[in-house]
């Protein structure tokens, strides 16, 4: 997960704690920047599903290291999915950036959370 918003990772976390895949449970690797997450990418080379923000410490860090994973690390096998609070705006950059999937992500404060 690379967002710079702690609460993302929180939702994120609670979201897919059930989830599993080949009955295993999912582990999460917490990046709060694309330069984190390039250091932690190139030590753990495991790993099935990237959740990555476009907007962190650029308009477009998400999306330039959406090329960098691709084109410097040459990973082609990890699933890159990129979370944008503003889909349209960054739709086609992203798109000509090998992501697999782009999905809208949900304001914070208007997800209900019981305590």
């Amino acid at each position: 997960m690379v967002d710079d918003e702690p609460d993302v990772h929180t939702v994120t976390k609670l979201a897919l704690s059930r989830f599993k895949l080949d009955g295993r449970a999912l582990t999460f690797i917490n990046a709060y920047s694309a330069e984190q997450a390039k250091e932690l990418l190139n030590q753990e080379r495991d790993i099935a599903i990237a959740f990555i923000d476009v907007v962190m410490e650029s308009d477009h860090a998400g999306l330039e290291l959406v090329k960098w994973i691709r084109e410097e690390l040459q990973n082609k096998t990890t699933r890159l999915i990129s979370a944008r609070a503003n889909l349209v705006k960054h739709l086609k950059k992203t798109l000509s950036s090998i992501t697999i999937l782009m999905i809208t992500k949900p304001k914070l404060n208007s997800i209900p959370v019981n305590s």
